[in-house]
């Protein structure tokens, strides 16, 4: 049952026992047969009993307010999340996550498969992300190349390895995150 379906449920209680009240009531009013000294015992008693379930009514009326406030506060909560993930989405696309900006291209029309990429071709993509690794994308590229790493041993690569070949801690959860990437990029595909 949904935080709504909850609501509704109250307040359709609400209603039934306020109707069942009021029509308890009418009767008690209505019933011409008995004496006078006897209607004004019951009318005490019923009195009694009708201030008891008033006050059960606001406490009932006073839980379902904060039901309704706590349900405003989960769909806020809910329109903040999904704006934040456009924003995510946006972010991710203005960054193109599936790839670098310069030299996608090539690469997509060269090989698409990134396991099957050349050394030359991994040297290539990591110049394209110049907006993740700055000043020391030039740096990386070489290293890349300098160890031979190809699509392969791309996809391979751990943190420890990295690390070996200087990259910052940074750098290497940004670089192992785009490798996942091109990884579900690549099984998607298949």
């Amino acid at each position: 049952m949904t935080l709504n379906d909850f609501v509704v449920f109250i307040q359709a209680q609400l209603k039934l026992y306020v109707q069942r009240q009021v029509a308890a009531a009418m009767l008690e009013a209505d019933a011409s047969s008995i004496e006078a000294k006897t209607m004004t015992k019951d009318s005490a008693t019923l009195l009694r009993v009708l201030v008891q379930e008033m006050r059960v009514l606001k406490f009932l009326v006073t839980t379902l307010d904060v039901v309704n406030e706590r349900a405003q506060e989960i769909r806020r909560s809910q329109k903040q999340i999904q704006a934040q993930l456009v924003q995510l989405v946006a972010m991710g696309d203005r960054m193109d996550l599936a790839g670098p900006k310069d030299g996608s291209s090539k690469l997509k029309r060269k090989n698409s498969v990134a396991r099957n990429w050349s050394s030359r071709d991994v040297a290539e993509y990591l110049e394209g992300l110049t907006e993740v690794f700055g000043d020391r994308t030039k740096e990386y590229s070489n290293v890349m190349m300098s160890e031979n790493i190809n699509g392969e041993a791309l996809m391979e690569l751990s943190d420890s390895n990295l690390k070996e070949m200087k990259f910052t801690m940074g750098h290497r959860k940004l670089l192992l995150s785009r490798i996942a990437l091109l990884e579900d990029t690549e099984q998607q595909a298949c």
